[in-house]
């Protein structure tokens, strides 16, 4: 077996590379997504693209740089992006954002919901009209569900806008596709927004799931989940379940130190193969250049245009899958090592990776047995009725798990245990790490799976200052505390006010002292796909003194 591993990358040139291929392939996953402050530098960076073998880019110029002034069209910056990607050989997926301020209900470029319908259509048409040559798929929006890019919009504003931009652009391109878009892996908003009118509207699924890259190292059983709750959300809206996902946006941050590109590069490699390996069509990292968000960088590329880790890593990755690798299947051996085998134009390439040590490429010298790809990587929980998870130094997880898959600072929580073998962790609210958090296994539920029983043994963590929680869990509308209820049937919950409809949770007093007591909570309206990778949480921000969890169960049940 030849290898080859990550982990000699540097910041220079990628070590035996050869450029991959070119083409305007509908088949390549390899895309980069690019956002807009330093989108202007793309004449510097397209090459470096070409180069990495990526084939596809993610983006387009606003509304309010293309029309300006209501009747006045400026499609200038579009056309110098389109020639330029049209001479690197690279494909343009073009996004419809934001609104034209004069367009906007408030003036702005994100006020929802738009003044006119049929403005926001004549800028659709006219832009696919210019480029059908050119750009064959188009995102409605960006990320939708986000109060950053939708100010005060609902589902069914953002489901108006799907249809209008659905039908003008098909009457200027037949041809051309149509995607909608949601921040994180917000299913739940997708089901409102078909159910609000974007039914037969749209022609891929577009998500951005940077919350999920966690679970490539070490949870990949719950990344590779992505794909069929996607297809189960679709075929329960009765739409294509087999029609193209695409992530359009994914990343992690990254510092200038040798560790955090270390773990930017594995974990762009880590998502492009198991994005592949679940049948999602394309993916683009996020992104080419850019500037820093809190203490780090997306950007695979630096400020003068070299390359970091992360742009080595894909290179190396797009070179030895090839323009258009097909997934053969995968094994773990008794290592743990995981396996993942491509097909590069009639050359088994493999990648694989050990906890959270760098991928290797290498090339097998013999047959070797995979599992096929739609078997499960971990234990299948699929005919358990309960799933558990004991809490101590070393946790005892059968199909539950602890922790967040980042971990998330905020749910950082304390071991203890006793002489009597009893073991717990504990909140630490001292150091603002109010939250518990927990994922289950895919196999266990997803999508279609509403009932359950979630039912905890806990107690004070000193027994003489008053301890309190609350359950939050992931529903159809998204997250909310249990208990906590909106009155608008299928609004997103997450897009209310403060002040809107809401009603206090359910609370847990846990009582005083340090016997061990349980509570159950019954869900009927659960819905665990992993929206900000997780599924539920213990939330103790309103307790006075931190709470201690020996135990969780989770119980499947019915209506």
């Amino acid at each position: 077996m030849t290898n080859d591993s990550f982990e000699t990358i540097s910041a220079g040139s990628p070590k035996n590379f050869s450029p991959a291929s070119v083409s305007f392939s509908n088949a390549s996953p390899w895309g980069i997504a690019s956002g807009a402050e330093e989108s202007h530098r793309y004449p510097e960076f397209l090459p470096l693209l070409k180069k990495a073998g990526v084939t596809w880019l993610r983006y387009f110029p606003e509304w309010g740089t293309v029309q300006r002034k209501e009747g006045e069209w400026d499609f200038s910056w579009g056309d110098g992006l389109v020639k330029a990607c049209r001479e690197q050989g690279i494909n343009l997926t073009g996004i419809f954002l934001y609104f034209a301020p004069w367009a906007s209900s408030d003036n702005s470029s994100r006020g929802f919901p738009v003044r006119s319908l049929q403005s926001w259509s004549d800028y659709v048409y006219r832009t696919v009209s210019r480029y059908r040559d050119d750009v064959q798929y188009w995102e409605i929006w960006n990320e939708g569900n986000s109060p950053v890019f939708n100010h005060h919009g609902s589902p069914k504003d953002y489901s108006n806008m799907v249809c209008a931009a659905y039908n003008a652009g098909k009457a200027a391109n037949p041809n051309a596709k149509f995607g909608i878009t949601c921040a994180a892996f917000d299913l739940h908003y997708f089901d409102q927004v078909i159910k609000a009118g974007a039914a037969g509207h749209f022609d891929y699924i577009c998500v951005h799931p940077y919350d999920s890259i966690g679970y490539t190292f070490g949870a990949e059983d719950r990344y590779l989940a992505m794909a069929g709750n996607v297809r189960a959300m679709l075929a329960a809206n009765n739409q294509d379940s087999k029609m193209p996902i695409w992530i359009t946006e994914i990343g992690l941050t990254t510092t200038e130190t040798q560790e955090q590109q270390r773990r930017q590069a594995n974990a762009l490699v880590r998502s492009y193969v198991l994005n592949i390996a679940q049948g999602i069509e394309k993916t683009f990292w996020f992104e080419a250049a850019g500037p820093k968000y809190g203490e780090g960088v997306h950007a695979i590329l630096t400020d003068d245009m070299q390359p970091r880790a992360a742009y080595n890593a894909l290179a190396k990755l797009a070179g030895h899958l090839g323009p258009e690798p097909h997934f053969l299947g995968w094994r773990r051996e008794e290592d743990g090592t995981l396996r993942f085998a491509f097909d590069n134009n009639g050359r088994t390439a493999l990648v694989q990776w050990h906890d959270d040590s760098d991928p290797i490429c290498s090339y097998p010298d013999a047959d070797i047995t995979l599992n096929s790809p739609g078997i499960s990587l971990g234990q299948d929980f699929s005919s358990s009725n309960e799933i558990t998870c004991h809490l101590g130094e070393t946790n005892l997880e059968n199909g539950l798990r602890q922790g967040s898959n980042d971990p998330r600072a905020d749910g950082v929580t304390i071991p203890g245990g006793d002489s009597c073998g009893t073991t717990w962790r504990s909140s630490d609210l001292r150091n603002r790490r109010p939250f518990i958090y927990f994922d289950i296994d895919p196999s266990f539920a997803g999508w279609n799976d509403r009932v359950f029983e979630i039912t905890v043994t806990a107690r004070r963590a000193n027994p003489d200052v008053p301890a309190v929680c609350t359950l939050v869990y992931e529903s159809v509308t998204g997250y909310h505390e249990y208990g906590k209820r909106t009155t608008t049937p299928g609004l997103n919950t997450e897009l209310l006010y403060e002040s809107e409809n809401w009603r206090a949770p359910d609370l847990w007093y846990l009582d005083r002292g340090d016997a061990w007591q349980t509570h159950t909570w019954r869900i009927e309206d659960a819905c665990f796909i992993g929206k900000w990778g997780w599924h539920f949480q213990l939330n103790a921000e309103m307790s006075s003194g931190d709470i201690s969890v020996s135990e969780i169960r989770v119980k499947k049940k019915s209506i």
